[in-house]
């Protein structure tokens, strides 16, 4: 590895950590990061012609000006650290960081979501047998799912605020997966703190987003439609998508993930419950029936 670095990028490195997919080391008192890549030479550079905030890990070309490179038959980049790694990104501070603006015309989530529900449903009905787990749940979840899509047609007019935002956040919400420049995608600011109340309310403990609606409401750039698609995509189960996604193909695989979702999902149909309130005491969204007459009592 310490061979490969210099030839391809002149550095000169010491105290490598490896993984499966990475590797971290040091030059000096900097910190770098190769990882494995999926995303092509054309979107990287797309993604790194913008003027990120200074926290975004700097990605490094090789010795052939591109930013990805072969090794071990696998496509990887390199980063320099820009963060400490000790930290974390609460959804206050994700309210402060400076986004990148894009003009970009309408993204169709509903096309993206029932392609997606399509596909599982083929899944499902080929790869399901024997797994229990999913056999019991993956209804409700696409209901789910549909119900977003239909909330969706509620908007009037586009949203104005796109942005580069993440493919997915997740719980802790660390410098190092925030400031990755290869998660960004260009969406709906919405997204990302969509994602991030999510991923925190099934993957951690004592945490009320109610709060976290609340603080977001004291933002004036956001208005009706954005608070639509807000909260269409705290409806979409992604936090169950992406298990299945993993599961479907898996021979065996560990049901305590999904057994944690399922636990707590009494306690997020609350929450949906009490968010619809608190977004309807500023705009006046369409209500969902079957979450507006869900008992307080679990």
């Amino acid at each position: 590895m310490e061979n490969f670095i210099l030839y391809y990028y002149n550095i000169s490195i010491s105290n490598i950590v490896s993984s499966t997919d990475y590797y971290y080391f040091f030059h000096g008192e900097e910190m770098y990061y190769f990882c494995i890549s999926n995303r092509l030479e054309t979107e990287i550079a797309t993604i790194t012609s913008y003027p990120l905030e200074g926290k975004y890990h700097f990605l490094i070309k090789n010795r052939f000006n591109k930013y990805l490179t072969e090794y071990n038959e696998k496509t990887y980049v390199l980063f320099k650290i820009n963060t400490l790694l000790d930290d974390k990104i609460l959804f206050k501070d994700m309210l402060l960081i400076n986004k990148v603006p894009l003009v970009k015309s309408r993204i169709m989530w509903q096309d993206i979501w029932q392609t997606k529900i399509d596909y599982m449903e083929e899944q499902m009905k080929e790869l399901g047998i024997g797994k229990d787990i999913l056999i019991n749940s993956f209804s409700y979840y696409v209901g789910l799912g549909e119900n977003a899509i239909s909330y969706l047609n509620n908007i009037k007019q586009p949203s104005l605020n796109i942005s580069l935002v993440h493919y997915r956040i997740y719980y802790p919400n660390i410098p190092i997966n925030y400031y990755n420049t290869l998660s960004l995608i260009e969406d709906y600011d919405v997204r990302d703190y969509a994602e991030y109340i999510k991923s925190y309310f099934f993957n951690g403990n004592d945490y009320n987003p109610l709060e976290d609606i609340k603080k977001m409401l004291t933002i004036p750039k956001y208005n009706y439609t954005d608070y639509i698609l807000l909260y269409a995509r705290l409806l979409y189960p992604t936090y169950y998508f992406d298990l299945f996604s993993q599961y479907i193909n898996a021979d065996s695989f560990d049901e305590n993930k999904i057994i944690n979702i399922l636990n707590k999902q009494n306690a997020y149909e609350l929450f949906l419950k009490d968010c619809f309130y608190e977004i309807r005491s500023k705009y006046n969204i369409p209500e969902i029936n079957w979450i507006i007459k869900r008992s307080n009592r679990l």
